[in-house]
């Protein structure tokens, strides 16, 4: 099995705070997607949103584990969005969040992807997702939603995976 390859496609640094950040134009050259998202700030308790192609129908069913260390709850439903991408961290705490995308050019299945994200106080969150289209993905936006803005120096990179990854 071939060792998978992430090429940066693009990155957003937030100079000022921003309600949203928008990747259009994805190349179609690669197997799997990933968006890496870096935010510290003063967000609260918030819920950011991933659209795929600017779809905000009721496309998205979703699976979701929450655990915090000593607990796990699961949930399940259908969005108008990818996610939710939970936003929990006190002011200032430092967040990751990853969106794993699979098989984002196929024209013959829908799209699933992986999100990962937590912080140090207040656990991690996962969640399986699907976008009910069979079209090819050429644009991601990631929406800060009830969450206001994404703190000024907020990073998110999109990368493409040559190869598999497992």
């Amino acid at each position: 099995m071939a060792t998978p390859t992430y090429i940066p496609i693009a990155t957003v640094t937030l100079a000022t705070v921003a309600s949203g950040v928008y990747f259009d134009g994805i190349s179609q050259d690669y197997s799997d997607l990933i968006l890496a998202m870096s935010f510290s700030g003063g967000y609260g308790n918030g819920t950011a949103t991933i659209s795929l192609n600017a779809d905000t129908g009721a496309n998205y069913p979703y699976q979701r584990m929450v655990a915090d260390g000593s607990s796990a709850s699961g949930f399940q439903g259908t969005l108008d969005y990818m996610g939710p991408v939970y936003l929990y961290a006190p002011t200032g705490e430092p967040m990751s969040v990853e969106l794993q995308l699979f098989d984002y050019t196929a024209t013959d299945k829908h799209k699933t992807g992986i999100i990962r994200n937590g912080t140090a106080s207040v656990g991690v969150v996962a969640s399986a997702h699907r976008w009910a289209s069979t079209s090819v993905v050429t644009g991601l936006s990631i929406n800060a939603g009830n969450a206001n803005n994404f703190a000024a120096g907020s990073k998110f990179t999109l990368f493409g995976i040559h190869g598999e990854v497992v």
